[in-house]
């Protein structure tokens, strides 16, 4: 496998089978995806897009093909791929803010010093802007603060790869708006080392952050292709950038099957 492909799919299919009834999700899926890409995906509702990213996860089996995220195949869920949730219950209610992201890197990596693993936490949490609410449960946080806090959980364990399944789906606009800019801020922080697969609903979101589209059409038909809006990578695009409007529309054709 090439040295810069993070994420590699080899004729994978996935099929749910209910016994009376089958459903193919996806259908001989061959992708490569390079370290360091954003990439949204769109597709209607029920096209396999969380089903897609789960598998990538290894939190649901395929009936066929392998994945491999750098070069080791998926077998489980490991450290190497973070998942952050629509919902906020990935975030235990009984521990603090600090105790969230240090409780999951203590035990996947007990040799870590204490006193590094301290400065490790804080960094991140500091990274997403919540060094002044370290003590802070769950309950005293609004929803884009405990999104926060498992997106810094999520970087705090170093993974190659983060999936991202409709995390901001749940907020209001304008904080959906701070987030998307906040979470591309955190993801140049760290020199675009993570590869972000990022699953949404809404075309505006999939173009202002991703540097990759993969448009979910039918379990045959899967499109990759670059997001090529001008703007520097990185930062949110907007309907003032050159080709924003044009892209749009093509991805909504796309997605409404009219292309």
């Amino acid at each position: 496998m090439n040295s810069n492909v993070c994420i590699k799919l080899h004729n994978v299919s996935k099929l749910y089978d209910t016994g009376e009834n089958k459903l193919q999700i996806i259908s001989n899926l061959n992708l490569e995806i390079n370290k360091g890409e954003f990439v949204s995906i769109l597709g209607k509702s029920g096209c396999g897009k969380s089903t897609l990213l789960r598998s990538i996860g290894g939190f649901e089996s395929i009936q066929q093909g392998e994945i491999f995220i750098n070069n080791t195949k998926v077998m489980h869920p490991d450290i190497h791929a973070a998942m952050v949730f629509q919902d906020f219950n990935q975030i235990f209610p009984w521990k603090t803010v600090y105790q969230n992201v240090y409780y999951p890197i203590k035990v996947n990596h007990p040799e870590i010093q204490e006193s590094q693993l301290k400065d490790h936490v804080k960094y991140y949490l500091n990274l997403v802007g919540l060094s002044d609410f370290l003590d802070y449960y769950p309950h005293q946080l609004s929803g884009g603060m405990k999104q926060r806090v498992a997106i810094a959980r999520s970087l705090a364990l170093e993974p190659s790869v983060i999936l991202m399944d409709e995390p901001f789906a749940s907020l209001d606009a304008d904080t959906r708006n701070i987030l998307r800019k906040e979470l591309l801020t955190i993801w140049n922080k760290v020199d675009n080392k993570v590869t972000i697969l990022f699953v949404t609903h809404n075309i505006h979101e999939a173009i202002s952050m991703g540097t990759k589209f993969l448009i979910i059409k039918s379990p045959t038909d899967i499109q990759y292709f670059d997001n090529n809006v001008e703007g520097e990578k990185g930062i949110a695009k907007s309907p003032e950038h050159k080709g924003f409007n044009e892209c749009w529309s093509l991805l909504n054709k796309m997605i409404r099957g009219d292309l």
